[in-house]
Order: structure tokens, then C-alpha cells, then sequence
């Protein structure tokens, strides 16, 4: 596909389908975030969680975006360190 599909090209309704099954996903994402936690649970068809996931001895790496509270900072949402 040399150029990006217009309306009028049957390539556009795959790319509806995409974005509509996006909005879908981002909706879900957002309901379960809401959720209280004892309500979630991992699909037994995933695979493990990464051996790092609940490692709290490990200290998570440097952001060097984000300073916090310096008015100094940064990073895109730079209203939270003022």
C-alpha cells in the first residue's frame, strides 16, 4: 500500500475495525482499573508473570524525566511537582 487508505478504499474498513476494537480494549482497561482488586484476577491462559513482578527488595530504575517537587521538572505532566 503505497499511500494511507481513504474512504473510498477497502483497505479503510480494516482500519475501522482496528480502531474500533482499540476503543473496546481502552474501555475494558479503564472499567477493571476501577475495580477493586479482589475482583481481578490473571486468565489462566496468560503466561507467567515476569520473575521481577513482586520483587519489592529491588529498587525500580532511575526516571531521569521526573525529579518531583522541584519545580525543575520535566516530565509531561509537570503540574504534579509543583
Amino acid at each position: 500500500m503505497a499511500r494511507p487508505p481513504l474512504q473510498d478504499s477497502p483497505a479503510w474498513a480494516f482500519f475501522m475495525c482496528f480502531e474500533h476494537e482499540r476503543i473496546h480494549i481502552e474501555t475494558s482497561s479503564v472499567l477493571m482499573r476501577e475495580l477493586p482488586l479482589g475482583l481481578l484476577r490473571r486468565p489462566p491462559q496468560w503466561p507467567a508473570y515476569h520473575p521481577s513482578v513482586g520483587d519489592a527488595a529491588r529498587a525500580p530504575p532511575a526516571n531521569d524525566l521526573i525529579t518531583g517537587g522541584c519545580r525543575r521538572c520535566v516530565c509531561v505532566l509537570s503540574v504534579l511537582c509543583l
